[in-house]
């Protein structure tokens, strides 16, 4: 693997470049002047193990891409480009945007950001944030742990679940944004053997409770539903009995001026 890092100072007419290559850091060299200010890092030759077989090449260039994608979300004014070869156009191409909501029309290709739903929450052990975007013609899964990017098909299952229950379209197809905020002893992550990060909850009841009243608030704005859909859910996904369990959730506006103090409170039985 190599690294060229070039970078220009603002109101400067020189910028300045710096290799890494076969262990090693070149001196920094002045190169002229480039077309605006900025920083550039290139990553040669990192994925030089790519799998002989054309399905599993495909399988690898896709969670790549995704991978990229997802920085994306996180860094908006960041550009990113991705090529698996130099004389191709690349796999991914992104610009730099002002927010998550603008990388997301980008991203994901939409004439508008209208379209776009953004939801939130905040309970005991959780703060969540993401996006909802409706009406595409494939499905996309971006689902962050402290802005790590993470896989939970229980998580995406029960948000699929959600979306069919509130959303008036029962034929609609959305695509999820979600980043969840919490302490490092609530959760644990594995790699499994296809390279996926896992992540498993040790307080899902009271996850997957604010996921489903923030999702309910944000989409149909109606009147909060009954936690019946998670307790429900959850003992038939993990056959327990659920019924006695308990979790304050704290839901709040997220377009809202109002102060911390006025946040409704919901806690599910």
């Amino acid at each position: 693997m190599s690294i060229d890092i070039e970078s220009q100072p603002k109101c400067s007419s020189s910028s300045y470049k710096r290799c890494f290559e076969k262990g090693a850091w070149s001196n920094i060299e002045c190169i002229g002047n480039r077309s605006s200010s900025g920083t550039t890092i290139s990553v040669y030759d990192f994925c030089w193990s790519e799998p002989e077989e054309e399905t599993n090449a495909n399988l690898f260039r896709s969670s790549l891409k995704k991978l990229i994608a997802s920085f994306f979300l996180l860094h908006p004014y960041i550009s990113f480009s991705l090529r698996y070869d130099s004389s191709k156009p690349p796999l991914l191409q992104t610009k730099k945007e002002k927010n998550t909501i603008l990388a997301a029309q980008q991203l994901f290709r939409l004439e508008n950001c209208k379209g776009i739903l953004p939801f939130c929450g905040l309970s005991c052990h959780f703060k969540i944030k993401g996006l909802l975007v409706p009406d595409l013609d494939k499905r996309y899964w971006f689902m962050f742990v402290n802005s790590r990017l993470v896989e939970s098909s229980e998580v995406f299952n029960f948000i699929t679940s959600v979306l069919f229950d509130v959303s008036s379209n029962k034929g609609q197809q959305f695509s999820v944004v979600l980043n969840i905020k919490c302490s490092r002893a609530v959760y644990k992550s594995a790699i499994s053997s296809e390279g996926e990060r896992k992540v498993i909850f040790s307080h899902r009841n009271e996850l997957l409770s604010l996921i489903h009243s923030s999702l309910d608030k944000f989409i149909s704005h109606a009147p909060l539903k009954k936690t019946a859909l998670v307790v429900s859910w959850l003992a038939t996904a993990y056959n327990e009995d659920l019924i006695s369990s308990k979790s304050l959730l704290t839901i709040y506006d997220c377009n809202s001026n109002e102060p911390p103090q006025n946040k409704t409170n919901v806690v599910s039985r």
